[in-house]
């Protein structure tokens, strides 16, 4: 009898301690999967930062187009979204990139293009650090306050690394990123970011709209065949965007988005980005230049030229395109030569060999 008492006491024991040694290795495998930045430790995690907002349809939106509402997440190091890759070169600058409506896949062959080059890199997907595993279909405002409140706490989390500690950082935008890039631009303080490069910058800057002040170097790319958005003549470096796209925060720098956005002025239109460049006040060493490259139109690095209107490019993807945007370009990509222009001009500016 006592015999069997001590092997049933034995068998419980053993599977007391087998649950507990399996869920410590669950829970080290799943920690471990959690690392998209290798060696990490758990100490940098910040899933406090993480938000939950939710999308709500807007039928006064002629697009179909859905509302982010609630709070949005701050920078997680942690997410598996977040790719910090280092390069072997130690004079490397570091490029933090900020991507568009499409997510993380925007930046995806330019990222690769860093690589080759030796540049380091952080990279994030706005979207799925705030739980849309699938791009959300949302306008300008709403992915832009994602990309930029996540991006603010990314540039400071990568200035205070001590096992990778890296040297000049700049920040790279495409499209609604860029639109945010050079928000940050009139925002960061002078000397904390060496440089910001935006390109594809939205209309007018729809969105954000553009700060009426520029505190660090700004250079602002843009294909020659970029027309999206705008009337298929015309480019989005000159044509403006309706007011009723623009949001305001208090936490973002003053701009045109002030006299210009959906409460006070919602049938108004934005100044163009070739005027906003006449009037912005550029603080101490901060500079404005244009490079406009041959051959490239929107998201150069993205796809092969294609040259469409936004009424083929929503075929494309399955949704109902209304008679207008039959007058609406949707140009993206580049050629080979407008590809390899892109990144000579983007190291140009960061001075990188």
């Amino acid at each position: 009898m006592q015999a069997e008492m001590r092997m049933k006491l034995l068998s419980t024991g053993w599977r007391k301690i087998s649950i507990v040694f399996g869920l410590i290795l669950l829970f080290s495998c799943s920690s471990f999967s959690a690392f998209a930045i290798a060696n990490l430790p758990a100490s940098e995690c910040k899933p406090e930062l993480i938000e939950s907002p939710r999308l709500e349809k807007n039928a006064k939106n002629r697009y179909g187009l859905s509302r982010v509402i609630g709070k949005v997440s701050k920078f997680d190091p942690c997410h598996e979204s977040v790719n910090f890759d280092v390069s072997s070169n130690p004079s490397s600058p570091l490029v933090i990139l900020l991507h568009g409506g499409g997510g993380a896949s925007d930046i995806k062959a330019i990222k690769e293009a860093f690589g080759t080059a030796r540049i380091s890199t952080l990279s994030f997907d706005a979207f799925k650090m705030n739980g849309f595993d699938r791009t959300p279909f949302i306008g300008n405002w709403d992915r832009q306050r994602m990309i930029w409140s996540i991006s603010i706490g990314a540039q400071k989390w990568v200035r205070r690394q001590v096992v990778s500690p890296v040297n000049d950082i700049y920040i790279y935008g495409i499209s609604n990123g860029a639109t945010v890039a050079v928000n940050l631009a009139g925002h960061i303080k002078p000397g904390t970011i060496k440089g910001f490069i935006a390109e594809g910058t939205s209309n007018g800057g729809a969105g954000m709209g553009l700060p009426s002040k520029l505190k660090s170097p700004l250079l602002m790319v843009f294909g020659e065949l970029d027309n999206l958005a705008t009337p298929i003549a015309k480019r989005r470096w000159n044509h403006p965007s309706p007011c009723r796209i623009n949001g305001l925060s208090k936490f973002m720098p003053k701009g045109t988005a002030e006299n210009c956005n959906r409460v006070n002025a919602p049938d108004g239109m934005s100044i163009t980005i070739d005027d906003w460049a006449k009037q912005v006040t550029k603080i101490r060493n901060a500079e404005l230049s244009f490079k406009f490259i041959k051959g490239g139109a929107h998201c150069i690095m993205c796809e092969p030229l294609t040259i469409q209107t936004r009424a083929e490019f929503m075929k494309k993807i399955n949704r109902k395109a209304p008679d207008f945007m039959k007058t609406i370009g949707w140009n993206m990509g580049g050629d080979n030569n407008s590809k390899a222009e892109l990144m000579n001009v983007i190291k140009a500016f960061m001075r990188t060999p």
